[in-house]
C-alpha cells in the first residue's frame, strides 16, 4: 500500500497545490472520472481545479489503495479524537461550523477532517475520519 503524506499548505502525496492537470496527470496518473472541477484518482483521491486550471483543493477519503498520514499517523487508521487532539496542538478547529462533529475545519492551517456519522461506541460508527484535505490558502473562508 502507497503512503501519501500530507504536507500542510502544499500537499498530499504527489499531488501539490497550485499544480496543472497535465502536471498532477503526470505524478498520478489519468484520472478515473472527472465531475466538474473535481477529478478522482486511485480510488479515494480527490483533487479540485479552479477556473485557472490549478489545483486548489485536495482530499483524500480511506482507501484500499495508499494510506494518508499527517504528524507521522494514518488519519483513517487513528481514532477521530486522537487525530484532532493531535492537531489541536498545530491550531484550532472552526466552533461555529454548522455541521461540526461530522466536519471539522483547521481555516489557519487550510485543512479539514469529515466523517458521515457522529460517533457511537456501541455501534462503532463514527470512530474514525473518512476523509482529510487541503487546500489553497482563503479555500476555508
Amino acid at each position: 500500500m502507497e503512503i501519501f503524506e500530507i504536507q500542510l499548505g502544499n500537499s498530499i502525496g504527489p499531488v501539490k497545490l497550485g499544480m496543472t492537470e497535465t502536471e498532477v496527470s503526470n505524478v498520478i496518473g489519468a484520472s478515473d472520472y472527472i465531475y466538474g472541477h473535481r477529478h478522482h484518482f486511485l480510488d479515494g483521491l480527490m483533487v479540485d481545479f479552479n477556473n485557472e486550471g490549478r489545483v486548489e483543493f485536495i482530499e483524500a477519503a480511506a482507501s484500499e489503495l495508499f494510506s494518508t498520514t499527517l504528524f507521522g499517523f494514518d488519519v483513517h487508521r487513528t481514532l477521530a479524537a486522537n487525530v484532532l487532539e493531535r492537531v489541536q496542538l498545530e491550531g484550532n478547529y472552526d466552533h461555529a461550523d454548522p455541521e461540526l462533529g461530522y466536519s471539522y475545519v483547521f481555516k489557519e492551517l487550510q485543512l479539514s477532517f469529515w466523517r458521515p456519522t457522529l460517533p457511537d461506541l456501541e455501534e462503532g460508527e463514527g470512530l474514525y475520519f473518512q476523509s482529510v484535505a487541503i487546500a489553497s490558502k482563503g479555500y476555508f473562508e
